[in-house]
């Protein structure tokens, strides 16, 4: 557990006062090329713990120092704070920055937090409307941001809201776009873009009859705003025996050499599954040659969605024994048939299967693999075990236990890369990811030999064990691994806007 000593100044005024004096004379030694611990005490201090950083390879004990949500101090001699955490035996490590979640919610991203998640950002079946999101997240456990939703723009110029539940969006699925149409598209993407968002979330494999030509044209505008194309590989079919092709990385190459767009490939072992030795061959062999390609891995062997998703058009040609094999009801944990499937896909309600369509030595190959530069959860709601998960399951599972891949090599995909990912679309994002002088204390604190997922498919949302602090902007969120109710110290990730 770890030991807090509280102690606070009853006058306001003059530690105020002090604190601006500090804050003056910090600013001149950090000018001056010095970061040496100051007289004054710290906000919060972090000491004796197991420091990472990523991006330094700094891996040593360390003492930290926080002032007004910013790290101002990480070196070897003892610090003085109003709050010091005592992190002996513990690892120090930049907040988790996950790339990919879905439909945020306070209830949700306090269990994230357990996962060590300081940044939850949506970038794949994103919002249309961006200015509303970031208003909506007000008052956020954590640091959260979107991209602008093509799946989503697309429904708002081609989608017939008259229909009910996936009816609504079926007609914008399976149509193709008229001139007019992917021109309103455009327009609404370029307006999400002109307002901050992140970049442009392409859910490619749920919009089936979206044109190579349309495509492009949206890695056009990504490019022009110096934004990352996230994107759910479009599914170009199987075989008779369910083999997948090539297209659809080959469409994500064409795509990138075309425009210059950065493409970021999601949870590339789930779309390409057994092809993933193959394809990520064909990464790093296209990273080699300067393609601004980048992928991302999650650590579970199973995917979903809903059952009336355009992924699934094709289902009536499939053996008997998929339904059995590889289909799972996410409320139940119940094994499907084709005639249980086919009454779903009449109901035209939305209902969430898991696919296991991968295997777990495809996990470790991905997880392993330095063209797999980022770890991402492709969470939302209470679906999949994911949500709660994924960091603690590759830190405790796949690190610890398996050895597939270094602690620090895990780290670094869940911290600097994708803080690195990003921050030339947005400049804040240099502060984040690190356990440096001057970045945002956005940090974790958990026990290696101790931190475990428990999330399953019966309980999705059952919180990780092993996280002892979590601070976002400074302030702790976890505290001796028990969550504070109503913090709230989360802040906007968003591009500049024009």
């Amino acid at each position: 557990m770890i030991a807090a000593i509280m102690t606070r100044n009853p006058h306001c005024v003059r530690r105020a006062q002090k604190r601006l004096a500090y804050g003056a004379l910090l600013a001149l030694l950090l000018v001056a090329g010095i970061s040496q611990p100051m007289a004054q005490p710290y906000d919060l201090v972090i000491a004796n713990g197991r420091v990472m950083d990523p991006e330094t390879g700094l891996d040593a004990v360390r003492h930290i120092g926080i002032i007004d949500g910013t790290i101002r101090a990480v070196g070897e001699a003892p610090l003085e704070g109003h709050e010091i955490v005592d992190a002996t035996g513990l690892v120090v490590a930049p907040g988790f920055i996950d790339t990919n979640i879905a439909n945020p919610s306070r209830e949700v991203n306090q269990v994230r937090v357990f996962d060590g998640v300081t940044t939850a950002l949506w970038m794949e079946s994103a919002p249309s409307d961006v200015s509303s999101w970031y208003v909506k997240q007000r008052e956020a456990v954590i640091n959260y941001g979107t991209a602008v939703g093509y799946w989503q723009a697309r429904l708002a110029v081609m989608g017939d809201s008259t229909l009910e539940g996936e009816a609504k969006w079926k007609k914008m699925e399976h149509g193709k776009a008229t001139e007019a149409q992917l021109a309103a598209i455009i327009e609404v993407l370029d307006t999400g873009l002109a307002e901050g968002a992140l970049g442009i979330g392409v859910a490619l494999e749920y919009i089936p009859a979206a044109t190579q030509a349309e495509i492009v044209d949206v890695f056009r505008l990504a490019a022009r705003y110096d934004a990352p194309v996230h994107i759910h590989m479009r599914g170009w079919g199987y075989d008779d025996e369910r083999v997948l092709s090539y297209g659809d990385l080959y469409e994500v190459f064409g795509g990138a050499i075309a425009t210059d767009a950065d493409i970021h490939i999601l949870h590339f072992n789930a779309s390409y599954t057994d092809w993933t030795p193959i394809g990520l061959d064909l990464i790093a062999r296209a990273q080699a040659r300067g393609l601004p390609v980048t992928a991302d891995v999650y650590p579970y062997s199973f995917g979903g969605c809903a059952v009336g998703a355009a992924f699934f058009d094709d289902w009536e040609s499939y053996p008997d024994d998929y339904f059995s094999t590889k289909l799972q009801l996410a409320a139940t944990g119940e094994w499907l048939t084709k005639e249980k499937f086919r009454a779903l896909r009449a109901s035209n309600e939305e209902v969430y299967v898991l696919c296991h369509e991968s295997t777990e030595e495809v996990v470790r190959l991905a997880l392993q693999s330095p063209s797999m530069t980022m770890i991402a959860s492709d969470g939302g709601g209470s679906s999949h075990p994911r949500t709660a998960g994924t960091f603690s399951r590759v830190l405790g599972h796949y690190v610890r236990e398996e050895g597939v891949l270094t602690l620090m090599a895990a780290l670094g995909k869940m911290t600097i890369a994708p803080a690195r990912h990003l921050q030339k679309r947005v400049p804040g994002m240099s502060r984040k990811g690190r356990v440096q002088v001057g970045a945002d204390a956005d940090l974790v604190v958990f026990d290696p030999d101790t931190i475990t997922d428990r999330s399953t498919v019966l309980d999705p949302l059952m919180p990780s064990i092993g996280m002892h602090l979590v601070v976002v902007n400074g302030t702790p969120v976890v505290r001796d691994g028990i969550l504070q109710e109503d913090v709230l110290p989360g802040r906007p990730i968003r591009a500049l806007r024009r």
